[in-house]
């Protein structure tokens, strides 16, 4: 059922806390973020470069709340140029913004308790192999996290954060990419994504998914 009191708006510092809290809350991932102090400044410390535009541009960040200005939820997307570029280590990256780029900036680090081999090659590395493949260097958004805490699900949450970027994908004629989990599936189907599991890669944790760019 759709809750009439939800709001979203553009994240601001504030939000954090609130968002830390529905990342914690909506995911899974403890052996990879663990529960500490220390991880949990570094999440926000990354969010909060996207939310001030201190990450070179091409991020949108909104937040959905309910009534009494609690953040239930979160979407963070990015605008990918379609640039093919090198990474540090000279790899050519096909179109997307490698995870560091997103996550760590120039001259950041990752924190202890949050390591390259776990949160990099095993869970970062095979989603961007398939984003690559999927978009084959065009333009066009990227939807990289989508969050509602557990206690807003079914209200319509997802939904909210989702208009805004469909919206704003249509009037450019962008697709939009995503890695979907089993979860989110049918909401993301809803909304016109469309699964792409002929690309999926053999270490990802979750499904392509393409909604093409209206035109």
């Amino acid at each position: 059922m759709a809750n009439p009191t939800l709001t979203i708006s553009p994240a601001t510092p504030p939000d954090l806390p609130g968002i830390i809290e529905v990342w914690y809350a909506s995911f899974n991932l403890l052996h990879i973020f663990p529960d500490t102090p220390i991880v949990k400044s570094w999440i926000a410390a990354s969010m909060l470069r996207n939310i001030e535009g201190e990450d070179g541009g091409g991020t949108s960040f909104w937040v959905c709340k309910d009534g009494e200005g609690r953040v239930v939820g979160f979407a963070r997307w990015f605008l990918e140029e379609g640039e093919v570029r090198e990474n540090e280590e000279g790899r050519k990256r096909n179109g997307v913004t490698t995870w560091e780029e997103r996550w760590i900036g120039d001259g950041g680090s990752l924190c202890e308790g949050v390591t390259r081999e776990g949160f990099g090659n095993e869970f970062m590395e095979p989603m961007m192999r398939q984003h690559e493949v999927v978009m084959a260097g065009r333009k066009h958004y990227f939807l990289e996290i989508l969050a509602t805490h557990p206690d807003f699900r079914q209200m319509g949450v997802g939904s909210r954060l989702l208009e805004w970027g469909v919206k704003k994908a249509d009037e450019e004629g962008l697709d939009i990419y995503l890695d979907g989990s089993k979860m989110g599936a049918a909401l993301y189907e809803k909304f016109g994504w469309v699964a792409k599991r002929e690309f999926m890669d053999p270490d990802a944790v979750s499904t392509p998914m393409l909604r093409p760019g209206k035109v």
